[in-house]
Order: C-alpha cells, then structure tokens, then sequence
C-alpha cells in the first residue's frame, strides 16, 4: 500500500469530472485520445482508465520513492511470460519512445508509468457475481497459479513473491 500522504498529493489533482492533469502528462509518453483520461481508483498504485485510438487502456503508476524500477521491470517480465501460456492476462503497451516502463517528473514528483491494454470482457461489482462467475473466478486463479507454478525461476528475480 502507498502512504496517504502520496495518495492524497495525487488525488489533489482530480476535479469533479474525475481528470487530472497529471496523468494526462504523463499519458503524453503514450498518446491519447483527448478528454479520455479518467481516475479509477488508488491501492498500491494509481490508475486512469483512457482511450487512444477509441481502444480502452489502462495507466498504472506509482511514486518513485514508492516503488523500485527493478520491481516494476519483473513485472512486466512475468506479464510477457503469461503471454504465451493458455491465460488471458493484460499486456503492457510500448510508450512512443518503444519503452514499457517511462520515469515521468511531474510538479507534484517523479512516477514510474506503464500502460496496459484493457481486456474484453465485463467486469462485474460483487453484488452482481453469481455462482457460476465465481466457479469461472476460481477455476481462472487456478490456471494463473499453475502458470506461475511452472514459470522458470530467472523471472522470480526482483519480486518479493
């Protein structure tokens, strides 16, 4: 989890329709479709959902001081690994400088971004799940597991678990 203080610095600049100026320069990196860029939600890290070229992506990113480049860089590892197995997971998308990981200094600090294309499906609120999305929900986490399970160990290099 981030701290608050972060959080808040980075919510700040969220006005009423839920835009930040921020992430829009920070989207500059990747490109975007004008007044697409809307806040979703903070956890460990922030995340816009935005349109380019009418497609839906996501932008995750995080303070520097938060989160270490290295870490980021075994994630992005692991997600192009799953690529290639038999599970649909969401792929990191090259900024225009052909990187999938920018360092952006913004007024309010330094962040390390990265865009992910959206995934088709429907993305349910959990009153709404029944029990076959649950059964689908399980059976999916299996499959992901198993993946890691058999994901050879140089890609375990710069994650905690």
């Amino acid at each position: 989890m981030m701290k608050l203080s972060t959080m808040k610095k980075v919510v700040a600049t969220v006005n009423d329709e839920w835009q930040s100026p921020v992430a829009e320069k920070i989207l500059e990196r990747w490109g975007y479709d004008h007044d697409s860029v809307y806040y979703f939600r903070s956890s460990a890290n922030f995340v816009f959902v935005f349109h380019k070229e009418g497609k839906k992506h996501f932008l995750r990113f995080s303070d520097s001081c938060e989160r270490k480049l290295q870490t980021i860089e075994a994630e992005i590892e692991i997600l192009h690994y799953l690529r290639d197995q038999p599970i649909h997971t969401a792929q990191p998308v090259p900024s225009l400088n052909n990187k999938y990981i920018e360092e952006v200094e913004t007024e309010i600090g330094t962040f390390y971004a990265v865009v992910f294309e959206a995934l088709q499906g429907e993305q349910y609120d959990i009153e709404d799940i029944n029990e076959e999305h649950y059964f689908v929900w399980g059976r999916t986490l299996g499959q992901l597991h198993a993946s890691l399970k058999r994901m050879p160990e140089t890609y375990r290099r710069g994650r905690l678990s």
